[in-house]
C-alpha cells in the first residue's frame, strides 16, 4: 500500500512539473486589416476585428508569423506571407491557427475562405 501511495505522489509531482499543453486556437475567418513585415524575417497579420482570445503583447487583432516559432521555417514564413498577401489583395478572409498561450500569438497555419 505504501509503495502504491509513493507511486501516486511521484506521478502527481512529475505531472505537475511538465509544461502545460494547450490546444491550438483559430482566429475564425477574418478580414485582414494590414500585413507588416518585421525586421527579423517574420511578419504580422492584423485583422479588422479582435481575436476571441488575444495574446498579451500582440494586441487584440494581431497574429505574428515568425521563423522558429510554432516550428515555422524561413520558407514556411515566406509561403505564409504569400498566402496572406494573396488573400488580402483578393479580398478573401483567412483563418489562422495560433498559440494563444504565447505573448505574441505565434501563428502556424493559414486557411483562405
Amino acid at each position: 500500500m505504501k509503495t502504491l501511495m509513493r507511486l501516486a505522489v511521484l506521478i502527481a509531482v512529475f505531472g505537475a512539473s511538465l509544461p502545460a499543453q494547450t490546444a491550438p486556437n483559430w482566429t475564425g475567418h477574418k478580414e485582414i486589416s494590414y500585413l507588416q513585415v518585421m525586421e527579423h524575417g517574420g511578419f504580422l497579420i492584423s485583422f479588422t476585428t479582435p481575436l476571441s482570445t488575444p495574446c498579451a503583447s500582440a494586441g487584440p487583432t494581431v497574429v505574428y508569423i515568425y521563423p522558429g516559432m510554432n516550428a515555422m521555417s524561413v520558407d514556411g514564413v515566406k509561403a505564409h506571407y504569400a498566402t496572406a498577401l494573396a488573400a488580402y489583395l483578393s479580398g478573401k478572409k483567412i483563418n489562422v491557427m495560433y498559440d494563444d498561450a504565447s505573448t505574441y500569438c505565434w501563428g502556424a497555419y493559414i486557411v483562405i475562405q
